[in-house]
């Protein structure tokens, strides 16, 4: 019943709203948008997970609709336990094929495997989105909003469960620095019933900080799904990126 209030809440407000033509951003809290870098640019990013876990890539425009990342951490960096790094490097490709219209929404299709971890034998905890298709689409209300959502097949096992899965979000600009994210991953693709039971709503303050300077502060997992007393619990993450060109 909440995932379908989730979606029904989305459908709404891309209805209701006027179009404008500003570009989305590149992720949420963890689903991707349409959003993708012109040619040359590039985005150096870290993110301080739950577990003592870092997480830290870099992404390139190599031409203004194909972007390309590489991504690598692991879990325990910070703090007392032994450090378990990821079993391998994350890889992201994205090609946005539509751009924005006035009428239309920005289309693009693209592959990651870098999930959020910790990591559980085979899997991320929260599982890479592997094959995507998301839309996105833009609008002024009072400020900018942006509205992204799409489906993912991951190639991640879980209890032998690789279904399609659907997931959706917003941005909802605040200031001229600040802005609001929201992001809700329905987590069909679950094997494990306790992780498909909510599905995953993040919600993160972002703040654009001199040119090329990003910090966002984000709590995930507000419906604390998982199994009682196994990473189950509402949990944050900071990120830090630096925006440039060649």
């Amino acid at each position: 019943m909440k995932k379908m209030f989730f979606f029904f809440i989305f459908l709404l407000v891309e209805v209701n709203l006027f179009a404008t033509f500003e570009n989305p951003l590149f992720m949420l809290v963890d689903n991707p948008t349409c959003g993708n870098y012109f040619r040359g640019q590039y985005e150096i990013r870290a993110r301080m997970e739950p577990e003592g876990g870092i997480l830290a890539g870099i992404y390139i425009g190599i031409s203004d609709n194909f972007s390309i990342g590489v991504s690598y951490g692991g879990d325990h960096i910070i703090g007392y336990n032994v450090i378990q790094g990821y079993k391998n490097p994350g890889v992201e490709v994205r090609y946005r094929i539509v751009e924005e219209t006035l009428l239309y929404p920005a289309f693009a299709l693209g592959f990651s495997s870098q999930g959020y971890g910790p990591q559980i034998d085979r899997r991320y905890r929260i599982k890479s989105k592997g094959f995507y298709g998301v839309v996105s689409k833009n609008y002024e209300f009072i400020g900018n909003l942006s509205l992204h959502g799409g489906i993912n097949y991951s190639l991640e096992y879980s209890d032998g469960n690789k279904n399609l899965n659907i997931f959706l979000g917003f941005e909802k600009a605040i200031t001229e620095i600040y802005s609001f994210l929201f992001d809700y991953d329905f987590a069909f693709n679950e094997g494990i019933d306790e992780y498909r039971e909510n599905g995953y709503l993040n919600i993160g303050i972002k703040g654009y900080f001199a040119p090329n300077i990003a910090i966002e502060f984000d709590i995930r997992n507000l419906l604390k799904t998982g199994e009682e007393g196994v990473n189950d619990g509402v949990n944050r993450v900071l990120k830090l990126s630096y925006l440039d060109q060649f």
